[in-house]
C-alpha cells in the first residue's frame, strides 16, 4: 500500500492565481486531477466566483463559462456527474436576511 503525508505548502509553490482565503466553498473533484470551488464568503461577502486546481502541475485558473454562473452563496453542496458536469444544490445569501 502507498503511503502519503502531509507537506505544508506555500504560495510559491503554485502556478496561476490563487483564489482569496475564504470560508463556506464548495469544492468538488472533476476527473483525474481537478478539483473545482465556488463561492464562499470573505467579510460578510458572499461569492459566486469558480476556481480550478489542477493537481498534476499545482496550477489555479479561474473558470470560464458561458451562461449564468449561480447565485453568490456559501455552504451549498456540490457533485460531480460525469467527468465534466456539476450539481450543486444550497444555501443561498436571501436566506439569511441579507437581500
Amino acid at each position: 500500500m502507498k503511503t502519503y503525508h502531509w507537506v505544508r505548502a506555500s504560495s510559491s509553490d503554485f502556478t496561476g492565481i490563487l483564489p482569496q482565503p475564504r470560508s463556506g466553498h464548495t469544492a468538488v473533484n472533476i476527473g483525474n486531477s481537478k478539483i473545482v470551488a465556488f463561492g464562499g464568503l470573505i467579510d460578510k461577502k458572499f461569492l459566486n466566483d469558480v476556481t480550478v486546481y489542477d493537481s498534476d502541475v499545482w496550477q489555479w485558473s479561474e473558470l470560464s463559462s458561458f451562461g449564468d454562473f449561480p447565485s453568490p452563496r456559501d455552504f451549498a453542496a456540490t457533485l460531480a456527474i460525469v467527468a465534466r458536469k456539476v450539481v450543486m444544490y444550497g444555501v443561498e445569501m436571501v436566506h439569511y436576511g441579507i437581500c
